[in-house]
Protein backbone atom coordinates (compact mmCIF):
# COMPACT_ATOMS: atom_id res chain seq x y z
CA UNK A 1 0.00 0.00 0.00
CA UNK A 2 1.38 3.38 -1.04
CA UNK A 3 -0.66 6.49 -0.11
CA UNK A 4 -3.78 4.36 0.25
CA UNK A 5 -3.46 2.84 -3.21
CA UNK A 6 -2.70 -0.74 -4.00
CA UNK A 7 0.20 -1.42 -6.33
CA UNK A 8 0.10 -4.65 -8.32
CA UNK A 9 3.49 -6.11 -9.07
CA UNK A 10 4.24 -7.90 -12.30
CA UNK A 11 7.13 -10.25 -11.67
CA UNK A 12 9.19 -12.02 -14.28
CA UNK A 13 10.93 -15.06 -12.88
CA UNK A 14 14.49 -15.77 -14.08
CA UNK A 15 15.19 -19.22 -15.48
CA UNK A 16 17.21 -21.20 -12.94
CA UNK A 17 17.98 -24.82 -12.35
CA UNK A 18 16.82 -26.29 -9.02
CA UNK A 19 20.38 -27.26 -8.10
CA UNK A 20 21.41 -23.60 -8.20
CA UNK A 21 18.84 -22.66 -5.55
CA UNK A 22 19.49 -25.34 -2.93
CA UNK A 23 22.37 -27.46 -1.67
CA UNK A 24 22.94 -30.74 -3.44
CA UNK A 25 21.83 -32.90 -0.49
CA UNK A 26 18.52 -31.16 0.09
CA UNK A 27 17.90 -30.99 -3.65
CA UNK A 28 18.47 -34.73 -4.08
CA UNK A 29 16.21 -35.46 -1.09
CA UNK A 30 13.42 -33.41 -2.63
CA UNK A 31 13.75 -35.16 -5.97
CA UNK A 32 13.85 -38.68 -4.55
CA UNK A 33 10.90 -40.78 -5.65
CA UNK A 34 9.37 -43.22 -3.19
CA UNK A 35 6.61 -45.63 -4.15
CA UNK A 36 5.80 -46.44 -0.53
CA UNK A 37 5.55 -42.79 0.41
CA UNK A 38 3.14 -42.19 -2.45
CA UNK A 39 1.05 -45.24 -1.56
CA UNK A 40 0.97 -44.11 2.06
CA UNK A 41 -0.34 -40.66 1.12
CA UNK A 42 -3.00 -42.10 -1.21
CA UNK A 43 -4.06 -44.66 1.40
CA UNK A 44 -4.31 -41.94 4.06
CA UNK A 45 -6.58 -39.82 1.83
CA UNK A 46 -8.91 -42.71 1.03
CA UNK A 47 -8.82 -43.96 4.62
CA UNK A 48 -10.04 -40.60 5.89
CA UNK A 49 -12.82 -40.48 3.27
CA UNK A 50 -14.05 -44.02 3.92
CA UNK A 51 -13.75 -43.52 7.68
CA UNK A 52 -15.87 -40.37 7.53
CA UNK A 53 -18.52 -42.19 5.47
CA UNK A 54 -18.54 -45.10 7.93
CA UNK A 55 -18.85 -42.72 10.90
CA UNK A 56 -21.90 -40.98 9.43
CA UNK A 57 -23.49 -44.31 8.46
CA UNK A 58 -22.89 -45.77 11.93
CA UNK A 59 -23.95 -42.73 13.98
CA UNK A 60 -25.93 -40.26 11.83
CA UNK A 61 -26.51 -36.90 13.53
CA UNK A 62 -25.81 -33.26 12.68
CA UNK A 63 -22.44 -33.32 14.41
CA UNK A 64 -21.06 -36.35 12.57
CA UNK A 65 -22.51 -35.17 9.25
CA UNK A 66 -20.79 -31.80 9.67
CA UNK A 67 -17.50 -33.36 10.74
CA UNK A 68 -17.68 -36.01 8.00
CA UNK A 69 -18.37 -33.40 5.33
CA UNK A 70 -15.39 -31.36 6.49
CA UNK A 71 -13.09 -34.39 6.50
CA UNK A 72 -14.18 -35.56 3.05
CA UNK A 73 -13.89 -32.04 1.68
CA UNK A 74 -10.38 -31.69 3.06
CA UNK A 75 -9.26 -34.87 1.31
CA UNK A 76 -10.95 -33.76 -1.90
CA UNK A 77 -8.97 -30.56 -1.62
CA UNK A 78 -5.83 -32.64 -1.08
CA UNK A 79 -6.52 -34.72 -4.18
CA UNK A 80 -5.22 -32.02 -6.59
CA UNK A 81 -1.96 -32.00 -4.62
CA UNK A 82 -1.61 -35.73 -5.19
CA UNK A 83 -2.46 -35.22 -8.87
CA UNK A 84 0.27 -32.59 -9.00
CA UNK A 85 2.81 -35.03 -7.56
CA UNK A 86 1.68 -37.70 -10.01
CA UNK A 87 2.04 -35.27 -12.92
CA UNK A 88 5.67 -34.78 -11.87
CA UNK A 89 6.23 -38.53 -11.63
CA UNK A 90 6.81 -38.51 -7.86
CA UNK A 91 4.95 -41.73 -7.04
CA UNK A 92 7.20 -44.18 -8.85
CA UNK A 93 10.12 -44.40 -11.22
CA UNK A 94 7.91 -46.62 -13.37
CA UNK A 95 6.00 -44.13 -15.52
CA UNK A 96 3.09 -46.48 -16.23
CA UNK A 97 2.63 -47.33 -12.54
CA UNK A 98 2.97 -43.68 -11.57
CA UNK A 99 0.31 -42.57 -14.07
CA UNK A 100 -2.00 -45.43 -13.08
CA UNK A 101 -1.89 -44.48 -9.41
CA UNK A 102 -2.36 -40.81 -10.21
CA UNK A 103 -5.17 -41.31 -12.72
CA UNK A 104 -7.29 -43.95 -11.03
CA UNK A 105 -6.84 -43.13 -7.34
CA UNK A 106 -6.42 -39.33 -7.43
CA UNK A 107 -7.63 -37.74 -10.65
CA UNK A 108 -10.64 -39.76 -11.85
CA UNK A 109 -12.47 -39.77 -8.46
CA UNK A 110 -12.17 -35.97 -8.49
CA UNK A 111 -13.45 -35.80 -12.12
CA UNK A 112 -10.03 -34.85 -13.46
CA UNK A 113 -7.63 -36.14 -16.08
CA UNK A 114 -4.00 -36.25 -15.02
CA UNK A 115 -2.57 -36.60 -18.53
CA UNK A 116 -4.15 -33.35 -19.70
CA UNK A 117 -3.18 -31.69 -16.43
CA UNK A 118 0.43 -32.82 -16.89
CA UNK A 119 0.70 -31.16 -20.29
CA UNK A 120 -0.84 -27.97 -18.95
CA UNK A 121 1.19 -27.91 -15.75
CA UNK A 122 4.57 -28.58 -17.35
CA UNK A 123 3.93 -25.65 -19.65
CA UNK A 124 3.47 -23.56 -16.49
CA UNK A 125 6.85 -24.73 -15.17
CA UNK A 126 8.59 -24.00 -18.45
CA UNK A 127 7.18 -20.46 -18.59
CA UNK A 128 6.70 -19.57 -14.91
CA UNK A 129 5.63 -15.93 -14.43
CA UNK A 130 6.21 -15.19 -18.12
CA UNK A 131 3.59 -13.66 -20.37
CA UNK A 132 2.50 -17.04 -21.75
CA UNK A 133 2.35 -18.81 -18.37
CA UNK A 134 -1.06 -20.59 -18.32
CA UNK A 135 -1.29 -20.10 -14.52
CA UNK A 136 -0.50 -16.39 -14.63
CA UNK A 137 -4.18 -15.61 -14.09
CA UNK A 138 -3.88 -17.20 -10.62
CA UNK A 139 -0.76 -15.32 -9.48
CA UNK A 140 -1.29 -11.97 -11.23
CA UNK A 141 -3.66 -10.53 -8.53
CA UNK A 142 -0.99 -10.99 -5.83
CA UNK A 143 0.43 -9.58 -3.62
CA UNK A 144 -2.77 -8.27 -2.11
CA UNK A 145 -3.66 -6.43 1.07
CA UNK A 146 -5.17 -8.13 4.10
CA UNK A 147 -8.63 -6.66 3.57
CA UNK A 148 -9.12 -8.98 0.59
CA UNK A 149 -8.39 -12.18 2.52
CA UNK A 150 -12.04 -12.98 3.53
CA UNK A 151 -13.15 -12.53 -0.08
CA UNK A 152 -10.33 -14.79 -1.28
CA UNK A 153 -11.31 -17.49 1.22
CA UNK A 154 -14.98 -17.33 0.14
CA UNK A 155 -13.98 -17.48 -3.53
CA UNK A 156 -11.86 -20.55 -2.81
CA UNK A 157 -14.68 -22.15 -0.85
CA UNK A 158 -17.33 -21.63 -3.57
CA UNK A 159 -15.12 -22.65 -6.48
CA UNK A 160 -14.62 -19.22 -8.05
CA UNK A 161 -10.88 -19.88 -8.25
CA UNK A 162 -11.55 -23.02 -10.34
CA UNK A 163 -13.64 -20.91 -12.72
CA UNK A 164 -10.84 -18.34 -12.92
CA UNK A 165 -8.32 -21.10 -13.66
CA UNK A 166 -10.55 -22.46 -16.44
CA UNK A 167 -10.85 -18.99 -17.92
CA UNK A 168 -7.07 -18.61 -17.78
CA UNK A 169 -6.58 -21.94 -19.56
CA UNK A 170 -9.04 -20.89 -22.27
CA UNK A 171 -7.25 -17.56 -22.71
CA UNK A 172 -3.93 -19.39 -22.96
CA UNK A 173 -5.27 -21.68 -25.69
CA UNK A 174 -6.66 -18.69 -27.57
CA UNK A 175 -3.30 -16.93 -27.31
CA UNK A 176 -1.46 -20.00 -28.64
CA UNK A 177 -3.91 -20.20 -31.57
CA UNK A 178 -3.35 -16.52 -32.29
CA UNK A 179 0.43 -16.97 -32.27
CA UNK A 180 0.16 -19.99 -34.57
CA UNK A 181 -2.02 -18.03 -37.00
CA UNK A 182 0.46 -15.14 -36.98
CA UNK A 183 3.32 -17.54 -37.71
CA UNK A 184 1.35 -19.03 -40.62
CA UNK A 185 0.70 -15.57 -42.03
CA UNK A 186 4.39 -14.71 -41.81
CA UNK A 187 5.34 -17.93 -43.61
CA UNK A 188 2.77 -17.19 -46.31
CA UNK A 189 4.15 -13.69 -46.82
CA UNK A 190 7.68 -15.04 -47.04
CA UNK A 191 6.54 -17.49 -49.71
CA UNK A 192 4.78 -14.68 -51.57
CA UNK A 193 7.87 -12.46 -51.33
CA UNK A 194 10.04 -15.26 -52.69
CA UNK A 195 7.62 -15.70 -55.60
CA UNK A 196 7.85 -11.99 -56.41
CA UNK A 197 4.14 -11.38 -55.78
CA UNK A 198 4.44 -9.19 -52.71
CA UNK A 199 3.96 -5.46 -52.23
CA UNK A 200 4.23 -3.37 -49.09
CA UNK A 201 0.89 -1.80 -49.94
CA UNK A 202 -0.95 -5.11 -49.85
CA UNK A 203 -3.08 -6.27 -46.95
CA UNK A 204 -0.88 -8.89 -45.26
CA UNK A 205 -3.83 -10.92 -43.95
CA UNK A 206 -5.54 -11.76 -47.23
CA UNK A 207 -3.00 -13.67 -49.26
CA UNK A 208 -4.45 -16.82 -50.75
CA UNK A 209 -3.49 -19.55 -53.19
CA UNK A 210 -5.72 -19.88 -56.29
CA UNK A 211 -7.81 -23.02 -56.61
CA UNK A 212 -5.83 -24.00 -59.69
CA UNK A 213 -2.72 -24.44 -57.53
CA UNK A 214 -0.79 -21.61 -59.16
CA UNK A 215 1.49 -19.12 -57.36
CA UNK A 216 0.18 -17.08 -54.46
CA UNK A 217 -1.43 -13.85 -55.61
CA UNK A 218 -2.88 -10.81 -53.94
CA UNK A 219 -6.53 -11.04 -52.99
CA UNK A 220 -7.29 -7.88 -54.96
CA UNK A 221 -7.87 -5.70 -51.91
CA UNK A 222 -5.28 -3.21 -53.17
CA UNK A 223 -3.29 -2.29 -56.27
CA UNK A 224 -0.24 -4.54 -56.33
Amino acid sequence: MVHGRRIRLCLRAPHRRPASCSPSRSSSALRERSLWRGLRLIAHAWGVILGAIALVAWWPNPLTVTAGGGLIGSRQLGSPSLCHDGAHGCFSTNQRLNMGLSQWLCAYPDLRGDRAYRRYHLQHHRRTQQEDDPDLVLSAPFPDHQGQLPAKVLARHHGADRLRAAQGAAAHRARRSELAAAAARRALLEQARAAGRWSTRCCSRRWRRPACGGPIRCCGCCRC
